[in-house]
């Protein structure tokens, strides 16, 4: 239950910054999102060094990073579409 409350809090800040810069039309609006999921990439990576019970922790974790900036990445691409059409 943790992690789906860590996954809406981290969706709907991503949200935000993206939805800040939807409005001025900026390319920020992907990059933020892009590196929220390279940075969780990395902490996979990362938690299969360590092992054991901390490192799959962390591996969720990085997971749930890593499936908020995806959600977020097609959420301001859905709306780059509707508003281009």
């Amino acid at each position: 239950m943790d992690l789906i409350i860590i996954g809406t809090i981290i969706s709907l800040f991503l949200v935000v910054f993206s939805w800040i810069f939807y409005k001025r039309n900026s390319p920020f609006q992907y990059i933020i999102p892009l590196v929220f999921a390279i940075l969780s990439i990395i902490v996979i990576i990362w938690s299969l060094d360590i092992g054991g019970w901390d490192g799959m922790g962390l591996g969720v974790i990085g997971l749930v990073f890593l499936g908020a900036s995806i959600i977020v990445l097609l959420i301001i691409s859905v709306l780059n579409f509707i508003k281009a059409n």
